[in-house]
Parts: structure tokens; sequence; C-alpha cells
């Protein structure tokens, strides 16, 4: 059984904005100040102020389609891999043979590399897939989680044979199984346990 692995990503901690997001607050400073100027110094800045709400507007919508294009930036850097092999995973330099192992969990394992992604904060739209989290509980108690890259070509999906050997072990629950291969249909599991000799009985 060949050595399956997945790219770590350490993210940045803190919030990041984008251009765009600059574009937005630079206008809405302005507004907010000509709306000061005219209240103080009684001035007549409507004018000016319907323009620059204007331009805040259709900063939103051209933002809003060019989003739908566009990838997620990747704000950290990626640190090692994630090795999923027979006897043992390796998570960056540390190794961590099966018998160590208590469980493993994939906190969230939806996010797909250019995939379209929902998102209320005016951020594109094609996500990074970075958000992906993966957590190692060893029988000490020790938990190790990192964020890790799925594409469509290098995803948990595709590495069913390393991860039905780590549910036979007893390191994976049936659940997750289920959840990282998307294995939905009540047809397709009955189909799946006969595939790996998991029973008749329904789970």
């Amino acid at each position: 059984m060949q050595p399956k692995k997945l790219k770590i990503f350490k993210k940045k901690k803190g919030l990041y904005l984008y251009p765009h997001h600059w574009v937005f607050v630079i206008l809405c400073l302005i507004i907010a100040i000509l709306i000061s100027i005219e209240y103080i110094f009684e001035f007549s800045l409507k004018d000016y102020i319907f323009i620059s709400m204007g331009f805040l507007l259709l900063s939103f919508i051209v933002v809003e389609i060019r989003n739908q294009f566009i990838e997620q930036k990747e704000v950290g850097e990626y640190c090692g891999e994630i090795i999923f092999s027979e006897s043992k995973i390796q998570i960056d330099k540390d190794e961590f043979e099966i018998s160590e192992i208590l469980k493993l969990d994939f906190v969230v394992a939806s996010d797909i590399q250019n995939r379209y992604k929902i998102s209320y904060s005016f951020s594109p739209r094609l996500s990074h897939g970075l958000d992906n989290i993966f957590v190692l509980t060893l029988k000490n108690g020790k938990k190790i989680e990192v964020n890790f890259l799925q594409t469509e070509w290098q995803r948990l999906k595709v590495y069913k044979e390393i991860f039905v050997h780590y549910f036979k072990e007893g390191i994976l629950g049936w659940i997750s199984l289920l959840d990282i291969l998307t294995i939905k249909d009540y047809a397709e599991i009955q189909i799946f346990k006969k595939e790996i000799n998991y029973g008749q009985q329904d789970l």
C-alpha cells in the first residue's frame, strides 16, 4: 500500500484584508468625514456625500462580480505534509505508529481548491482548499491539529484504501469513513459494507 500525502498549511493569525476591502474602508471613512464636516461646520456637502456613496455602491457591485471568478488568497505558509502509511502516520517531521494512535478525526474535510464557496465578507468565492482540519489523538492524550490542502486530485476521497485500513485498525470511525469518502446514499452504504466485508447489519 503506497503512502498517501496531503500538504499541511499553517494559517497566519489575525484578520486579512484584501485590497478591495481597503477601498471600502477608505470610501466609508470619506463619507463619515464629509458627514461630520457638514454637521459640525454646517457646510452643504450633500452632493459629495451622494457621489461617495455612489462610488461605494458601485465598488460593492464590481467587487461582487469579480469575486465569483477569483480564488481566495493563501494567508500563511505550507509547512510539511501529512503522510498516511499502512503502519504509521507522519505529521511534518513527527512520526506516530498505528499502535500509538487512539483515533483520527477530520473535523472539516469538505473544502476543495477552486470549488465555489459561499461567503458573506465580500471575499473571493473560489476556495483555496485550506480550511480542512485534521486532528490526531494519541493514546497518551496528546492531540495534534493541522490544516491541510485538498485539490481535486489530492484529496481524502481518492485515498479510500488507506482509510479503510485505518477503519479496520480501529482508529477511524465508521461515520467519519463514510464522510471522507462522501458515501451518503443508503444503497451505496450497503454495497460499501459488503465491499469491505463489514457485516450485513444496518448501522
